[in-house]
């Protein structure tokens, strides 16, 4: 993903907290290029379920996309960014699966999912688990 290399070039100089906002917000359909992106994605997926050599590439990258989720999760726990008891592999999946689904009802939904919506869900996602955060309610 395109989003992962534009965040990674600034997470090694971001806290943990910083590093997991900037790659939900490189990651999300809020501008013209990043929607391409998602519908490039998405199309992807759709050859994905019916070819085994697209679905082995998409499975490795939704590995990959879990595992650094998990990674800037653990330098949060390290920092100590998190909430107490958070499960980390939990969380990372339930970021990861916010996100997917809130970006793909950005493609066909865009007025209901509008770009303030996604920061607000995904602020909203961080909330439950990054200390100090408050925990919001989607608006």
């Amino acid at each position: 993903r395109r989003a992962l290399a534009r965040a990674a070039r600034t997470e090694a100089r971001r806290s943990a907290r910083d590093a997991l906002r900037g790659l939900f917000i490189e990651s999300l359909p809020l501008d013209g290029a990043r929607r391409l992106e998602w519908t490039i994605w998405v199309a992807f997926i759709g050859s994905a379920v019916a070819e085994p050599g697209f679905a082995s590439e998409q499975e490795r990258r939704y590995i990959g996309w879990r595992d650094h989720i998990l990674a800037l999760l653990q330098r949060a726990r390290a920092e100590g960014a998190l909430r107490p008891n958070v499960d980390l592999p939990a969380a990372a999946d339930r970021l990861a699966a916010t996100l997917d689904g809130a970006g793909i009802r950005a493609l066909f939904d865009p007025k209901g999912m509008s770009p303030r919506r996604l920061r607000a869900v995904m602020e909203a996602a961080l909330g439950e688990i990054l200390r100090d955060t408050p925990a919001t309610t989607i608006r």
